[in-house]
């Protein structure tokens, strides 16, 4: 496929990416001769820019939507930094092993402008994960998305387990065993628990296909929100 500014329009209305951040526009190995800010504002009615550098602060300091075009490093280094934002990147050859370590939280997309397909990449319990997230109709110069939905298309935690802290609240949750072995002196594993909010956590473990190892502080304490967005003892 031949990207063009209209394609592009469709795929970022798609993305609701209705303002966006350029960046490496000049140097892209794309032919996109005929885009411009002035172009892309025009015709998605928003402010849009071209960014350059590797400064990642720059680049996400008021934009919510970044399209990447062709610097893996930059692509690589928001991700990191895990700065709330969309992310497309756009390149013109894309090797299939190319990994961006992207969490399955991050909304980042890949296109290679010589394919028809949308990619999402992202990491899950140590597996990368490739998905067509959308195809481009020739016919219809129109993207479709074969799911609809961010979250709909990332709901498969592909078995990953995680520890659950809990205590005694009734009537939404009740600690009926526990076992002490192995001896630990801050935490006991909790072997039967029930109420709602455990049936809740069974149905979350269903749909979303992971698992939980259930835990109780031996002090009871549930802990409180510190200055640094973290809880202490048994949150």
């Amino acid at each position: 496929m031949i990207l063009s500014l209209p394609s592009f329009l469709t795929l970022l209305k798609g993305l609701n990416m209705f303002t966006v951040t350029l960046v490496g526009l000049d140097d892209s190995e794309v032919d996109l001769a005929d885009f411009s800010s002035a172009d892309l504002a025009r015709h998605i009615h928003t402010r849009a820019h071209k960014a350059s550098g590797s400064n990642v602060s720059k680049v996400t300091h008021k934009e919510n939507n970044i399209v990447v075009f062709g610097d893996h490093e930059l692509t690589s280094a928001i991700l990191r930094a895990r700065v709330p934002v969309r992310i497309l990147h756009i390149s013109h050859h894309c090797s299939t092993d190319m990994d961006f370590g992207a969490r399955i939280d991050q909304q980042f997309y890949v296109l290679c402008s010589e394919e028809s397909a949308l990619q999402e990449q992202f990491e899950v319990n140590g597996l990368h994960k490739r998905n067509v997230a959308a195809v481009f109709s020739s016919s219809t110069d129109q993207w479709v998305f074969l799911a609809k939905g961010f979250w709909r298309r990332r709901q498969n935690l592909e078995g990953l387990k995680m520890v659950a802290l809990l205590d005694e609240y009734p009537p939404f949750q009740t600690v009926r065993s526990v076992d002490f072995e192995p001896p630990d002196l801050t935490y006991e594993r909790v072997v039967s628990a029930e109420g709602p909010y455990v049936d809740a956590l069974r149905i979350l473990q269903e749909r979303l296909n992971f698992t939980t190892e259930l835990k109780r502080r031996k002090d009871g304490v549930w802990g409180t929100l510190s200055r640094y967005i973290s809880f202490g003892h048994c949150m």
